[in-house]
């Protein structure tokens, strides 16, 4: 992406090479975001047994939930993987969400002087 900005510049002296990147950099993680959660929430989608015996997982019925020794590792990795990508991700996008209308009155502040 960094490349293929870096050519453009070429073309359009006055773009910001590090705007466009923080862009389309957000862009693809926006598009792949409800991937990465849906795909750290499958060992937690659990089910009941119609007996009320146990449960299982949602996408692997054969693994039971809180009980298999192939589900902690599951979960684990459910767990951190969250803790790494989405839930970083999510604070940051809250920060500058929050943060937007101030830069852009201290930006505009700047410009009117």
């Amino acid at each position: 992406v960094f490349i293929a900005l870096t050519i453009k510049k070429r073309r359009q002296p006055d773009l910001d090479v590090n705007v466009a990147f923080f862009n389309a950099i957000g862009t693809v993680f926006v598009a792949i975001y409800i991937s990465l959660i849906v795909g750290c929430a499958v060992p937690v989608l659990c089910y009941e047994h119609a007996g009320g015996n146990g449960w299982s997982m949602t996408t692997h019925p054969s693994i039971l939930c809180y009980t298999s020794g192939d589900y902690e590792p599951m979960l684990a990795i459910g767990v951190t993987s969250f803790c790494i990508i989405p839930l970083p991700f999510t604070i940051i996008m809250a920060w500058a969400a929050y943060r937007h209308p101030y830069a852009m009155a201290k930006y505009s502040e700047g410009r009117n002087a």
